[in-house]
Parts: structure tokens; sequence; C-alpha cells
């Protein structure tokens, strides 16, 4: 009878044992994918526009308009940019714009701020504006970057529409970018 039971118990201790370990498995994994999302989080890539200013007929008697701005990383990790755009024209249309190259290849480590501006001549302004038979020109930040995992990343703000006659002011909300 006795050497029965050890029988018995013997044979159910290795699937009692397989149960403990598989629900060991789950709990480690759920807890690796929550700890991978929380990682995702904390190096997320948080490029911000600050200190922009827009200036339309100004600064100089020659210009139709003027933008000043630092884009600052306040991620934890170094953020690779590799472009930064001035888009202006068609509001509606993104082939009905023309592309200002303003920066190149550079990167950002955190709490880094880089300067960017751009000065658009009277006389461009008024070729953007017959070239694409508009009568309000939109001018739009557009920075292509690389995420902390790596993905391609373009993201572009509106800053104002200028007219000959006529301004839209683009409220953004907030100076996040990323």
């Amino acid at each position: 009878m006795e050497q029965e039971q050890s029988i018995t118990l013997m044979t159910y201790l290795p699937v009692v044992s397989l149960v403990i370990s598989l629900i060991s498995a789950f709990i480690a994994g759920v807890s690796f994918l929550r700890t991978m999302k929380l990682q995702e989080f904390d190096y997320a890539t948080r490029l911000q526009v600050v200190d922009e200013s827009i200036v339309g007929q100004g600064p100089g008697s020659d210009d139709a308009f003027s933008y000043e701005a630092n884009l600052e990383n306040h991620g934890i990790k170094p953020v690779k940019v590799d472009s930064v755009y001035i888009d202006y024209g068609s509001k509606e249309s993104m082939n009905k714009r023309l592309k200002y190259h303003v920066e190149g290849e550079f990167y950002l480590v955190s709490g880094e701020k880089r300067k960017i501006s751009f000065q658009l001549k009277k006389n461009d302004f008024n070729e953007a504006l017959k070239k694409f038979e508009i009568t309000q020109c939109y001018f739009y930040l557009r920075i292509c970057f690389q995420s902390s995992t790596g993905k391609n990343i373009e993201a572009t703000r509106s800053l104002v529409g200028l007219g000959e006659n006529s301004t839209t002011i683009i409220v953004n909300r907030g100076e996040i970018l990323s």
C-alpha cells in the first residue's frame, strides 16, 4: 500500500513540476514584454522646437519671411537628424511646394540645442506665388530623423501662411515635434 502511494506521487510529481515551470515561463515572458515597452517609452526620441521666431516681411528690407528656432533633444539617447527643411508653397499639395534644405546630417545628444535659421527674399517669395499660381504661400518646418529604434521619421510642423495682402497665423500646440 505504501509502495502504491509513492508510485502515484512519483507519477504526478513531474506533471506538477511541468505546470509550475510553464507558469513561471509565462510570467517571465509577460514581465519581459512589459519591461520592453517601458524601456521604449524611456528611450523614445523627444525632439522639440524651442525659442521659435517667425517674422513676415523682415528682418531685412529685402526679406519676405524669416524663421529662427532651436531644435532640442529632450530624450535621454542621442538623436540622429538626417536633414532639416523649410517647405513653402501650396497649402493643399505637397507637389506645389519648394523644398529648401536648411541643415544636413547631425547628432543631438541629450539636452543639446541646434539653431535653425532661414530667410526668404521677396523675389523668391513672389516667384513661388507665380510658379504655383497661389495667392498665399504656406511655410512648413520638416525634420527627418531616426527614432531610438532606428526607424526613419519625418515630422512636419506648420509655421505660417503669407500672402501679398494677408497673413494666416498657424497656432501649434506645444513645442514637441516627435
